[in-house]
């Protein structure tokens, strides 16, 4: 059997499409689990449209929480994560089942995926990462799955390694698999699977999260990396990548917060940078400094 377990928090609008992509799979059977993480909207009105779909409702501690929760309530050998606001694409279960059957070594599989809009239009689609030959070292550089929801896990694995970080509130998924395959081989495979929305409550749009957290969750590997060169050298390159893809983001967010005068939250931007990234700061602040002389100088230039 397979479980698909949806962590819901005030994404009632989209937590119908959710559902409904995972009840067309063709790959049968099928459990599914909505954890309402103590939303405000009507969580348990949309779950009424799906017979057979069941509803666990807890006061908010996160999505972490949510996940973990949901998975103790499962009793699939195959495990997936979907955000209430991502969508299977048709086929996605039997594509990654497959994958894991074709490796019984591997921990777990992924795919690809589409970035669709808040009304699902096409964005993007990423090129597929890899992990390599050294799933540590592949894992250690980036998030090689990038969206959990493109994911299936063996459930022997989460009993092993263990599951979310409940003390992390982003990256849970990329300090899972990390964990994950610091121990076990990882497959992947070309097929699309997965609908990952990006809209302006996404998680993924907060760049000072996502740079504070992916900073703190590499940290943690350094004890298990610094063993080897190659997960050295992999550790240095996720180190300054990670840093810099969040860094950049976030150094934008700031400037256009100094714009538009928002100084509490300019100031918590700062803090972040200095902590986690101190180098794109200082540049950022050189370039400002630098274009001011510009402009007194050459004013008519401005």
């Amino acid at each position: 059997m397979l479980s698909v377990i949806i962590p819901c928090y005030n994404q009632a609008h989209f937590l119908a499409q959710a559902i409904a992509s995972v009840l067309d799979q063709d790959c049968k059977p099928v459990e599914v689990i909505v954890v309402d993480d103590g939303s405000n909207d009507p969580i348990h009105d949309v779950i009424t449209q799906f017979p057979g779909v069941a509803y666990l409702r807890q006061s908010n501690k996160g999505l972490s929480a949510a996940r973990n929760v949901g998975f103790s309530k499962t009793s699939g050998e195959y495990i997936v994560f979907l955000d209430a606001d991502d969508r299977l694409l048709p086929n996605a279960l039997a594509m990654n089942v497959q994958c894991l059957e074709r490796h019984p070594d591997s921990a777990f599989t992924y795919g690809r995926f589409r970035i669709i809009s808040h009304d699902g239009q096409l964005i993007a689609e990423p090129p597929l990462r890899r992990p390599g030959n050294d799933a540590y070292a592949g894992f250690l550089r980036h998030n090689c799955v990038q969206a959990p929801g493109a994911a299936m896990l063996r459930r022997s694995v989460l009993e092993s390694v263990g599951l979310f970080d409940t003390s992390l509130r982003s990256t849970q998924d990329y300090d899972l698999f990390l964990r994950i395959s610091r121990r076990f081989p990882v497959c992947c495979h070309d097929g699309f699977v997965l609908e990952y929305r990006q809209h302006e409550a996404s998680m993924s749009v907060d760049n000072r999260l996502m740079l504070a957290e992916t900073v703190r969750v590499s940290r943690r590997q350094w004890t298990y990396a610094r063993r080897t060169p190659e997960h050295r050298a992999a550790y240095s390159a996720g180190k300054i990548g990670n840093r810099r893809h969040y860094g950049e983001r976030l150094v934008e967010d700031w400037r256009r917060q100094l714009k538009g005068h928002r100084w509490r939250t300019a100031l918590q931007s700062t803090s972040t940078l200095l902590s986690c990234y101190p180098s794109g700061l200082i540049s950022a602040v050189r370039r400002s400094s630098s274009a001011r002389l510009v402009r007194s100088i050459h004013p008519k230039q401005a």
